[in-house]
């Protein structure tokens, strides 16, 4: 599994050269939690950057509610892949593994339960 800072690096390197952001700008404006033991939440330049610059495959899946804090907290603790929440209460999830468990569990509160806690990468 890959840690945040090494998916980082290796979509800054897939970039084309013409782009020019460098993997600490990319790290700064693409993710939420910018802390290295952070989470994988996309900020809405980190979507862009995914579906638009990398054209990342991903998956929509509705929320049963408004995130409140503790959704948030377990997203951040148990995904393992990038994944962004849109203003209409959408998951958007770029993490294929995350995406198939969640359509065999069809209920968001089983499939974030059943979800193992992300290991921490210490900086």
């Amino acid at each position: 599994m890959l840690t945040r800072n090494q998916l980082t690096k290796q979509l800054v390197n897939h970039l084309r050269d013409d782009h020019n952001i460098t993997l600490e700008t990319a790290t700064k404006t693409w993710w939420v939690n910018r802390r290295s033991t952070g989470g994988f939440r996309l900020t809405g330049a980190g979507y862009q950057a995914l579906t638009i610059l990398l054209d990342a495959e991903n998956w929509t899946v509705g929320l049963p509610e408004q995130p409140t804090s503790s959704i948030l907290i377990a997203l951040d603790r148990k995904l393992t892949g990038p994944y962004f929440l849109t203003v209409k209460g959408q998951l958007i999830l770029f993490g294929s593994q995350d995406a198939v468990l969640y359509q065999l569990y069809q209920n968001f509160d089983r499939w974030i339960n059943a979800l193992p806690q992300r290991p921490v990468a210490q900086s």
